[in-house]
């Protein structure tokens, strides 16, 4: 690929990600193809992968702009005392609605980059089914 195609990718991934972060790289790679910046291929997926990667260690683009669902950190939750403690689990509350139910609903996606869009308005159980043949 061009230097001026690399730098084309990299301005129009740079512009996405300001208005929508973060984003997987996956994402950002199909809304270039939706934007008819690029062809679906797996050449013009391998360029999406190092531009974004290139423009990071550039500077470029905010390292937390690009998320790894696959790869998120392990971390211990902590606080500074009892009264931050208190208003994390009071922010993190969510009353069990499936509980009394007979049935639990499951939402199932083939597309692990369609999940952070889900996840969020769901209150239910998200899976992920990436790279396995749909069993409907």
């Amino acid at each position: 690929m061009s230097r001026h195609k690399t730098a084309e990718l990299i301005e129009r991934g740079a512009e996405i990600l300001r208005s929508h972060h973060p984003m997987t790289v996956r994402q950002v790679y199909y809304q270039l193809i939706s934007g008819h910046v690029l062809e679906n291929s797996r050449s013009n997926y391998k360029a999406v992968v190092n531009a974004l990667r290139d423009a990071r260690l550039e500077g470029l683009i905010p390292w937390e702009f690009i998320e790894d669902r696959l790869r998120r950190p392990r971390t211990v939750s902590m606080w500074s005392g009892l009264a931050e403690s208190a208003g994390a689990a009071a922010r993190s509350y969510r009353r069990g609605i499936w509980a009394t139910q007979p049935i639990v609903v499951e939402v199932w996606l083939e597309k692990d980059a369609l999940s952070g869009i889900f996840e969020d308005l769901l209150r239910t159980r998200l899976r992920e089914q990436a790279a396995r043949p749909s069993v409907c």
